[in-house]
C-alpha cells in the first residue's frame, strides 16, 4: 500500500470543495500531491490549501490518470460523467452528489454508521444527503438496542443545499425586498427570502418529492432495513447554512427518553445538547464550523406507542458533505481500499471508456 496518495478535489471552487481542501490539510491526510479541478469557467483561479494556494484546473476526461483518490463536490450530472472515468482509471471516487446513491454497485456510507460497507466498493463510494447522514447517525445506535418500527422526519434545508446559487439567491432577494424591489427567481421555485418552501425536487405520483423519496431510500440502505416505513417532508427555509430535522420515530421495544439520551451521548459523531429549560437545544447558528451533529429536545411522543422525538442540527457543508467525504477517504486509506483490482463495473459509462 502506498504511504501517500495523489488526491484530487473535483468541484474545488464550491463551498463544499473548498471545505474538503481545508479538512485534508487540517487533518493531515497523507497527500503526496493535491489537485483542484473545477468547471471551465472557474479554471485558472486559485483556492487555499495547507497554508498556501493551488491553481484550479479544468476537469477533463483524462484528468484522473495518476490520481489515487478523488473527492467529488460536483452536481449529479457532472458526477455521472466523470466518476466512471476516474473509477476505470484506477482512481477511487468519494462522491457527495445524488448521482450514485441508489446504484447497487456503490456503497452508501456514513463513516460513523456503516464503515464496513466500504469493503465491497468497486471504485465509487457514495455519500448520502446531509439530512440522511444526520438521521442515520442518530437512529443507528437506537435501532441496535430497541429496533425501529417507523420514521417520520421534517427536514428544514438551508439555501446552501442548492450550492452557491441558493446562497446568492437568498442574499439577493433579501436585499431586493429591503430596497422595495421585486426579487428574482432562479434557483428556487418561489421566493425563499422570509418564506418557507415545502418542495425539494420534482413532485412524484404519490405527491412526495424526488428528494423526499431519495432520503427514505438512503435511510433504508444505510440502516440495512429495506422495509422500514419512512415518511419525509423537506422544506427550504431562509437560512444560509445549517440544516435542522424534526425527527420522530417508533421503536420495536420500549425505550424511555432518558435511555435514548444516554445511548446518543455515546454515539460517534453526535453531541447531545439537551437541557431545554435552561435554553440548551440545538440550532444551526451553534453548528457553524462544527464536526458533530447536535441532538436535543429528546422526548416521548404523546399518544404514540414506543414513540420518541428529537431535534437535530448540523453544518450541512462541513459534516453534511466535506467532513464525511474526508472521513471516508481516511477509512479507505486505513483499510488499504483505495485501489481495487476489478474496476470493470463502470467501464463504458461516461462519455468514453478510458484504458485502465
Amino acid at each position: 500500500m502506498k504511504d501517500r496518495l495523489t488526491v484530487a478535489v473535483c468541484g474545488a471552487e464550491s463551498a463544499c470543495g473548498q471545505e474538503m481542501l481545508t479538512l485534508l490539510g487540517d487533518r493531515g491526510f497523507p497527500c503526496q500531491g493535491v489537485l483542484a479541478f473545477a468547471s471551465p469557467g472557474e479554471a485558472g483561479g486559485r483556492v487555499s490549501f495547507a497554508g498556501g494556494d493551488i491553481e484550479l484546473q479544468e476537469l477533463k476526461d483524462e484528468s484522473f490518470f495518476g490520481v489515487d483518490l478523488a473527492l467529488f463536490a460536483m452536481d449529479a450530472e457532472s458526477a455521472g460523467r466523470f466518476a466512471p472515468l476516474a473509477a476505470v482509471s484506477a482512481c477511487t471516487v468519494v462522491d457527495a452528489s445524488s448521482r450514485w446513491r441508489q446504484d447497487p454497485r456503490c456503497p452508501l456510507v456514513v463513516p460513523e454508521v456503516n464503515p464496513g460497507a466500504l469493503d465491497a466498493h468497486k471504485g465509487i463510494v457514495a455519500l448520502p444527503g446531509a439530512c440522511a447522514t444526520a438521521i442515520a447517525a442518530a437512529l443507528k445506535p437506537l435501532a441496535g438496542l430497541a429496533g425501529l418500527a417507523g420514521v417520520q422526519a421534517t427536514c428544514l434545508l438551508a439555501a446552501s443545499a442548492l450550492g452557491e446559487a441558493g446562497v446568492r439567491e437568498l442574499d439577493s432577494q433579501v436585499r431586493a425586498l429591503f430596497n422595495a424591489r421585486e426579487p428574482k427567481l432562479e434557483a428556487f421555485p418561489r421566493r425563499i427570502a422570509f418564506n418557507v418552501l415545502p418542495q425539494a425536487g420534482e413532485f412524484l405520483e404519490d405527491e412526495s418529492t424526488e428528494e423526499e423519496a431519495g432520503l427514505a431510500q438512503e435511510l433504508r440502505r444505510i440502516l440495512e432495513l429495506p422495509d422500514l416505513p419512512v415518511q419525509a417532508t423537506l422544506a427550504y427555509v431562509p437560512v444560509f447554512y445549517g440544516h435542522s430535522v424534526d425527527l420522530r420515530f417508533q421503536t420495536v421495544s420500549a425505550m424511555s427518553a432518558r435511555e435514548c439520551r444516554a445511548v446518543l451521548s455515546q454515539a460517534p459523531g453526535l453531541q447531545v445538547y439537551d437541557n431545554p429549560r435552561s435554553g440548551a437545544w440545538p440550532h444551526v447558528e451553534m453548528c457553524a464550523g462544527e464536526d458533530e451533529i447536535f441532538a436535543g429536545r429528546i422526548r416521548a411522543q404523546q399518544g404514540v406507542e414506543n414513540g420518541l422525538a428529537m431535534w437535530l442540527a448540523m453544518d450541512n457543508i462541513r459534516k453534511g458533505c466535506a467532513l464525511s467525504a474526508v472521513q471516508v477517504a481516511e477509512l479507505l486509506f486505513q483499510k488499504g481500499l483505495v485501489r481495487v483490482e476489478d474496476r470493470s463495473a463502470f467501464r463504458g459509462e461516461g462519455p468514453l471508456a478510458p484504458h485502465s
